[in-house]
């Protein structure tokens, strides 16, 4: 199953990031879970009242591989912002319980594993 492309990954990722966060006053903490391409991390460091992003991601292969085959996503690990977690995201968020303004979930496709 096809998770993105070049040509048009942008409008996913600015759709799933700026959505949430143009709906806080005030999204200074973010949680990213999932997202291991780093699209999402690269639109959420953007935003100029964020500064703080936890990028949590259960699979360090995904991170690994992105970075090799999909800079222009991954390029979203390289901000100053970005604190990249490989994690499980309900552990993670069960031990930081209300702390983000903005929770963000870009997990797989779960039509596209059965």
């Amino acid at each position: 199953m096809i998770q993105c492309t070049e040509f048009d990954e942008y409008s996913y990722q600015e759709m799933i990031s700026f959505l949430p966060l143009f709906s806080h006053p005030k999204p200074q903490r973010v949680l990213i879970v999932g997202g291991g391409d780093g699209g999402v991390a690269r639109e959420v460091a953007k935003y100029p009242l964020v500064e703080i992003i936890d990028q949590v991601e259960i699979d360090e292969r995904v991170i690994e591989l992105s970075k090799k085959y999909l800079p222009f996503m991954a390029q979203g690990f390289d901000s100053p912002k970005v604190n990249l977690h490989v994690a499980d995201g309900f552990k993670f968020m069960e031990e930081h319980f209300q702390y983000y303004d903005v929770i963000i979930t870009d997990s797989s496709d779960p039509i596209g594993i059965l």
